[in-house]
């Protein structure tokens, strides 16, 4: 067996059973050097998560932030007039779509996709079950 120098550890007559001290590889310490690269590259979970939640914020921040400066500066209800509303629905999977053309990208894509479909159908049922409860309790 050889390291990276080319030297030969077997004649060296250092090992890890022996007691004796080994030199990490370069790869080893440029690992150590820069962290762990674990978030971005080999970690299972973090595309997944990072693309559902990025959908799910892209739902909550783009159409409350809309109806939030609708209403400030314009003075427009939005169930008045649906119009911005769904231009900013359609833009969201616009830009989703155009992530999901991009090899790189369609992974995630498809992800936050997930996160901006399933966003409103909770949001939905859970005011619907609220909503339920409240007017079976009320009597």
């Amino acid at each position: 067996m050889t390291t990276d120098e080319g030297t030969d550890l077997a004649s060296r007559g250092t090992s890890s059973a022996a007691g004796g001290h080994e030199e990490p590889s370069p790869r080893g310490k440029r690992k150590a050097e820069t962290g762990p690269s674990f978030w971005h590259r080999s970690h299972p979970t973090f595309l997944p998560l990072s693309g559902f939640f990025t959908g799910t914020v892209l739902v909550v921040l783009v159409l409350g932030g809309l109806g939030l400066i609708l209403k400030a500066l314009f003075d427009v209800d939005l169930s008045e007039h649906p119009g911005p509303f769904l231009v900013a629905i359609l833009s969201l999977f616009v830009i989703n779509v155009v992530l999901l053309v991009a090899p790189a990208t369609r992974r995630f894509a498809r992800y936050m996709l997930f996160g901006l479909l399933v966003t409103p159908v909770v949001v939905g049922a859970v005011g619907a079950v609220t909503l339920y409860l409240l007017i079976s309790n009320d009597g």
